[in-house]
Parts: C-alpha cells; sequence; structure tokens
C-alpha cells in the first residue's frame, strides 16, 4: 500500500474520531438543553425571589453559583456570568470544550469582559425579610428618579420601549388649563365675568374641591432614626401641612391591608374601581445592585408613587365602600386624626368659583333647598328596600366572575384579574337600572310629593306652567340623585367591572390616541365658521373634564348640560358689548344646531377625557334619556353620544 493511501486512512480515521467527538459533544448538549429546561420550570416557580433586573434582556436567580457560558444564538457574541442566568430570547448553554472549535473576536472579548464586571457589580445582597411580592418595574435611571420624586411623571408613566408617550401622559401635559382663567355656567345660556353665575347643575357648586385635592401626600426625603432609615413623608390637606416618618416595613404593612380591602367581596385582589392600583408594585424584598444609597432611593419612590396613587381615589366622588375604607388606611398612616402631630397652616388655592344670582331667573327661582329635604326624608323609608337590593345583588353577581389561571412565570395571586362576560355584564347593568327606575317611580308616587306639586300649580298663574314644568324636573332630577348615592355608590365596584367588560382597555385607548390626534386638527377641520373660532373653548373643555371626577351618571350629566352651556357663553361674550348676565346681552345672539354641532365635537376631542367609551356606554345603560334627561339636558346628552360615535367612526 503506497503511502497516499496509508494517509488517506490515516485521515478517514481522524476525521471519523472528530466525528465521534463531535456525536458525544451533541448528546452532552441535548442532556444539557434538558436539564436546562427543568431548570427554568424551577426557575419560573421561584420567580418571587427575583430582583430587579439588571439588564432588560436578562434575570439573575440567586440559586446556586457557577461559572455557565451562554451563546445566543440571535447574536454571535459570547457572555459569562457568575450565576445561572435566564435570558428571554433565544439563549442556549454551550459546553466549554466546544469553545475550543469557536473563534473569539476582540468585541466578543469586550463584551464578556464587561459582563463580567457586570456579574461583579451585581452581587445580590437581601436587605430585608423574604418576599412573596415581586416587583418587575424596570431599574430607573437617575434623571427618571429624580422625576418620579418631584412629581414630574408617575411610576406608571415610565415607558422604557422608547420615547412615545401614552394617552395617560399625553393627557397630562395637555391639560393645562386653569380655572381661574374661566367663567361658571349659568342655565340661561349668559354669563358675568365679574359676577360669576351658577346654575343649579353647575358640578362646581356640587364639589367645590374639584381643582383642590382633599389631600396631597408626597414622599420628601430620608432620615437615619436608631439606626434605621426612615422616610419623610409630607402630607396637606385643605388647611394643614405636616410631616411623618415611616418605615418601608410600614408601607409595606399598608399595601398588603389595602390589597385585603380589595379583595372583598370578589377573591381578587385590586378590583374595581381600585383596578388602576394594580399597576403599583410594592415588593417586600428588594435586591442591592449597587449601593445602599439606590435601593433607598428606589424605595422613596415606589413610596411616593404608591401613596399618591392612593391619595387619587378620591376622585370621582362619591366615594364607594372600598375606596372609603382605602382612605381611611391613608388617612391613618398619614397621622391625620392624631393629636400629638404638629400642624402647620397651609394656603393651599382654592378654585375661583363663587356663587351668585343670575339676573334672569331671580325673580323665579326654584326652593332647591326645600326639594333637597323633601326627597331626603322620604327616602329614609326606602333605603332598607335599597339595602336589601344591594346585597341580594352583591350575592347573585359573585359567581358571574371568574379570574384566569395565574401567571406561570408570576405565580402570584396579584397578577390575576377579574372578567365577566358582555352579556353577564349588560344584564347586571339592567337590573341595576330598573331598581333605579322602581325606587324612583315609587318615591315620585308619593303622596307627600303629589300634594306639594299640586299646590304649587294651584298658586301659579296659568302663563306660568313653565315654572311648575321646571319644578317637576328637579323634582325627579333629584330623587335620581339621591337613589343613585345609595345604590350606584354601594355597587360601584361592580358597575365598573361591568363597564370594563363592555369597553376594554385596548379600545379605550385607541379612542384616546385618536382623539389625541384629531385635537391637533383647526377648528376649520371640524367645520366651524370662521368667525367663531377665536374662542379656543377652554371653559366648555373644563366643564366637561369636570365628568372625571364624578362617579354617579346625573353629576355626568350635568358636566355635559355645563360644557354645552359654556359654549353658549362663549358666544355671547364674543359678540356682546357688555359683560353683564341680562337679557339684552342676548338679543341678536343665536347658535343654529348647525353651528353648535361641530363645536360640540371639537370640545370633546379636545377635552382629553380619561375614558370617553366607559362614560357613553355607562350613560347608555343607566339613565333614561326620556326621563332623567328630558328638556335641555336630553339634547346635549344626546349630542355627547353622537360626537362620541362619529369620533369613534373616524379613520385612525
Amino acid at each position: 500500500m503506497d503511502e497516499s493511501a496509508i494517509e488517506a486512512l490515516e485521515g478517514m480515521s481522524t476525521f471519523l474520531s472528530t466525528l465521534h467527538e463531535t456525536n458525544s459533544i451533541l448528546s452532552t448538549i441535548n442532556t444539557q438543553v434538558v436539564a436546562l429546561s427543568h431548570e427554568l420550570v424551577k426557575a419560573e416557580r421561584n420567580m418571587s425571589a427575583l430582583s430587579i433586573p439588571f439588564r432588560s434582556t436578562m434575570y439573575e436567580i440567586a440559586m446556586r453559583e457557577q461559572h455557565e457560558v451562554m451563546y445566543d444564538t440571535n447574536s454571535p457574541k459570547l457572555t459569562s456570568v457568575v450565576s445561572i442566568v435566564i435570558v428571554k430570547r433565544g439563549r442556549v448553554p454551550i459546553p466549554v470544550p466546544l469553545l475550543r472549535h469557536l473563534s473569539v473576536s476582540e468585541d466578543m472579548e469586550e463584551t464578556m469582559d464587561d459582563l463580567l464586571r457586570l456579574s461583579n457589580l451585581s452581587n445580590a445582597t437581601d436587605t430585608t425579610e423574604s418576599s412573596d411580592e415581586n416587583y418587575h418595574d424596570t431599574w430607573l435611571e437617575t434623571e427618571t428618579m429624580e422625576e418620579l420624586i418631584h412629581g414630574t411623571v408617575f411610576l406608571d408613566e415610565v415607558l422604557v420601549d422608547g420615547p412615545t408617550l401614552s394617552p395617560r401622559e399625553e393627557r397630562r401635559r395637555s391639560k393645562t388649563y386653569s380655572m381661574s382663567s374661566t367663567t361658571s355656567s349659568c342655565s340661561c345660556g349668559s354669563f358675568s365675568a365679574k359676577e360669576r353665575c351658577l346654575s343649579d347643575l353647575s358640578s362646581s357648586m356640587d364639589y367645590s374641591y374639584l381643582q383642590s385635592p382633599a389631600l396631597d401626600v408626597r414622599v420628601v426625603s430620608t432620615a437615619t432614626i436608631g439606626g434605621q432609615i426612615l422616610y419623610t413623608i409630607r402630607a396637606e390637606d385643605v388647611s394643614n401641612s405636616w410631616t411623618v416618618h415611616k418605615s418601608y416595613k410600614e408601607l409595606y404593612a399598608l399595601y398588603k391591608q389595602i390589597k385585603a380591602v380589595s379583595m372583598s367581596p370578589i377573591d381578587v385582589p385590586f378590583w374595581g374601581t381600585l383596578h388602576s392600583l394594580r399597576k403599583c408594585r410594592v415588593p417586600k424584598r428588594m435586591f442591592q445592585l449597587q449601593s445602599r444609597k439606590s435601593i433607598t432611593r428606589q424605595r422613596m419612590v415606589i413610596m411616593d408613587s404608591f401613596l399618591r396613587q392612593i391619595a387619587a381615589v378620591v376622585a370621582p366622588t362619591p366615594l364607594g365602600p372600598q375606596r372609603q375604607q382605602v382612605l381611611a388606611y391613608l388617612h391613618a398612616f398619614v397621622g391625620i386624626g392624631a393629636q400629638d402631630t404638629p400642624r402647620v397652616p397651609c394656603n393651599r388655592p382654592m378654585p375661583h368659583t363663587y356663587s351668585s344670582t343670575c339676573l334672569i331667573h331671580c325673580e323665579k327661582t326654584i326652593p332647591l333647598t326645600l326639594i333637597h329635604e323633601k326627597v331626603v326624608e322620604l327616602l329614609e323609608e326606602y333605603t332598607p328596600v335599597c339595602n336589601d337590593f344591594i346585597q341580594h345583588f352583591i350575592a347573585k353577581a359573585s359567581p358571574f366572575y371568574f379570574a384566569p389561571a395565574k401567571s406561570t412565570i408570576l405565580q402570584k395571586s396579584s397578577s390575576q384579574t377579574t372578567c365577566i362576560l358582555p352579556d353577564h355584564a349588560r344584564l347586571m347593568l339592567d337590573c341595576i337600572k330598573e331598581k333605579l327606575r322602581e325606587v324612583q317611580l315609587a318615591v315620585l308616587g308619593h303622596s307627600t310629593i303629589q300634594s306639594y306639586l299640586a299646590e304649587t300649580k294651584a298658586s301659579l298663574d296659568p302663563s306660568d306652567l313653565d315654572t311648575y314644568d321646571d319644578l317637576v324636573v328637579h323634582f325627579r332630577r333629584e330623587v335620581s340623585c339621591q337613589i343613585q348615592k345609595i345604590i350606584f355608590v354601594a355597587l360601584e365596584d361592580h358597575i365598573a367591572e361591568c363597564v370594563r367588560a363592555l369597553v376594554s382597555e385596548a379600545t379605550e385607548e385607541e379612542m384616546l390616541r385618536k382623539m389625541r390626534s384629531l385635537s391637533k386638527k383647526s377648528q376649520a377641520a371640524f367645520g366651524i365658521k370662521a368667525n367663531m373660532s377665536g374662542d379656543d373653548w377652554h371653559h366648555s373643555r373644563l366643564e366637561l373634564q369636570a365628568m372625571d371626577m364624578c362617579t354617579l351618571p346625573c353629576d355626568k350629566l350635568k358636566c355635559i348640560m355645563n360644557s354645552a352651556t359654556a359654549i353658549f357663553q362663549s358666544v355671547v361674550e364674543a359678540n356682546s358689548d357688555d359683560f353683564i348676565c341680562s337679557s339684552r346681552s342676548l338679543r341678536g345672539v343665536s347658535l343654529s344646531a348647525d353651528d353648535f354641532v361641530p363645536i360640540s365635537i371639537y370640545v370633546i376631542a379636545t377635552s382629553l377625557l380619561a375614558t370617553p367609551l366607559a362614560t357613553k356606554e355607562l350613560l347608555n345603560l343607566i339613565c333614561d334619556a326620556q326621563d332623567d334627561a328630558g328638556g335641555k339636558v336630553g339634547y346635549y346628552f344626546t349630542n355627547f353620544v353622537a360626537a362620541i360615535e362619529h369620533i369613534t367612526a373616524l379613520p385612525a
């Protein structure tokens, strides 16, 4: 056999040996992949022990320390870390022997060095007890944390996917109107710049603290007392300001209390009107990444954001049972009611709303106080009936809710959400509507109200029957509002879940983006005439924005009425020689329906309501346009619904 044949045989033998080694390596890789899959399953079950991610694509799990080399199938870079690393996108472990067959460039070496340095810096140091809550927010840069601490943004408004703003952030930045620059509405369609006219429908009269929150809570600094880090919390109410010192452990106890309250009567945390608190994560354990200062500042941001979110439950008003308990816990946390807490007088800006009498309607005023007293007195007889309905409704409605399976990754109850079918939601809302109508008819048919109406009608001139009709409308509206305060407020969490089932958050966000896009268009694009587009309709938008501060449908109807009458006020202001509320100022001033509708659409599109579609569904299902919204209120309510549907039908 010649030498060439011998060399060929030796090369074949070497090739077969290499192939055998390669098969062994592949078998080893397969075994390790299977083992890693089991480790991943175990790791998912123990995600509650994780810290804040130190990279957007990897989490460190301090389960066992060993060197393991990872290969990114999407990018030819090798990384080395001290602990097992779970990577999100397509990374599998490569055994060390196989690395000898791979060429490592200088960029790879630099990447490995950087990751090794990060790994050394991220040795997890547990600073508190073991955790049963997980924190999934991104590690925040110093500038972002400063903005959070100073209240420039909320924690749930921080975006990690790019500069695109959420609709909520756009609304927050765009709401720059001031109440001091506007006037209040009058049902006659007139206004007074010096003597502000408030009608019986004015939401500002009903809720005088719309522009002045009842409680403002901020975390301002930290202090070390007795070797323990305490956080200085500044609280302000309408007239006083004070500070309290609380530890992070006390905040976590408050979080657990509120979470327990939110799980009644449905065994799912943060449902109903407390749904916004689900965005907040208050972990019991946090891992120190760089220094003691960094984790202290992280906790400071978490405390500040969470306390402000809790304080925000005062809107809308009135408060339901869950929100009342949450607010009571917050008051106890910040020391409201404690006599030993030093108070400093605080001059907070109050709303620029002052009550005055309309000069046109001063001669034929409606006795609103007397109507209110009579209705409240009569409703005491029907309160037990309403309470029985509330208890029966809660017992019957609970089985309609169902929670989806817990997240495979989180394995936490906080990841659950309530869910109800749209058909069931409509049935529940119809049931509430029918009960409201039944009690309203019973109260209006009471002999006390009927006899009072008969006496009033007999005392009026035959030519002045409009006053009698207004009196009947006020009685009907007052009865409806008082009944809603009993039934609607008690069931507000169920109603919120039903409306959320009819209008998803994704649909609402899409609507808000569309409205934000429309708000950038000129008034001419909406069909508003040039001689009317000089006013930007600030007053009308302010009155409509007050709808977000109201719980009851009757109060939302008031806001719609106020917004519409504010449009007429602006027209009067632009076409009148004097600014005094009088019949003379209305002569020669008219606004046809063809002129009003495009202005109304423009105001609604630029008002940046928080939940326009949900509000429309709620008012459609709860209110009766013929009874609750008769007359001018019914006309403006119909215009509001039509405007929302028109904007919804527009292309994106």
